[in-house]
């Protein structure tokens, strides 16, 4: 009895013993294999260490930051009549974008004048519709063409105080068209650097377009 006890006891030692073994093996062999990964994980804990030495916090980045539009077109006001030659509108809901700079010299009425443009017609066809028993007409288009008409949008900027000299405010006006095939387009404007301001907005009595007529915010007053 006591010879099957001391076998038993032995077996069960080479058994723990084997596993031991086999175990430390494989975390010797995965710590051979892969000597520059932890080398690697060293150096990036040593970065980060010291980049809190040097500024104190890591910057996450900017994750709600609202970048400035970039404008379609520029234009500083210098004369009482400004062209902006063509609205280029590509997609609808999409604005176009154009930034005008105030200046010391800009006079107190500005009138924006440019070409807006839509989509007509320019040949049709009408024939016997082959597929109709009581031979209907049908009518359609074959070729369209974008017909450009004048539009001005005037600047009222008499009730706004003088700019001193070196002084600049920046007015950004959005043209929106629901559907780029439409000459009606939406008419934003707003100031986006300088003295703040306030804007009305109506359409010309005469013309195609609007008024826009400026003045100081509560703020600015």
């Amino acid at each position: 009895m006591s010879d099957l006890t001391d076998k038993s006891i032995m077996k069960t030692l080479i058994l723990i013993l084997s596993y031991v073994i086999a175990t430390h093996s494989q975390s010797l062999y995965a710590v051979s294999e892969a000597p520059e990964n932890y080398s690697e994980m060293i150096n990036a804990i040593n970065d980060v260490q010291n980049d809190l030495k040097k500024s104190g916090t890591i910057d996450p980045g900017c994750t709600n930051c609202i970048k400035t539009v970039e404008p379609d077109k520029r234009v500083e006001l210098k004369n009482k009549e400004e062209a902006l030659d063509r609205a280029f509108n590509y997609k609808n809901n999409v604005p176009y974008v154009i930034h005008l700079k105030r200046t010391k010299e800009t006079p107190t009425k500005v009138s924006l004048k440019f070409k807006n443009g839509h989509t007509e017609c320019g040949k049709m066809f009408v024939g016997a519709n082959p597929l109709s028993p009581n031979g209907s007409l049908v009518v359609g288009c074959i070729i369209n063409i974008t017909v450009f008409e004048d539009y001005e949008i005037d600047l009222n900027l008499k009730k706004l105080p003088a700019l001193a000299e070196g002084e600049e405010q920046i007015i950004e006006l959005k043209l929106t068209k629901p559907k780029v095939e439409n000459s009606y387009f939406l008419l934003e404007a707003d100031v986006v650097k300088g003295p703040s301001t306030s804007v009305e907005k109506d359409k010309k009595f005469w013309g195609s377009g609007y008024n826009l007529v400026f003045s100081p915010s509560d703020r600015s007053k």
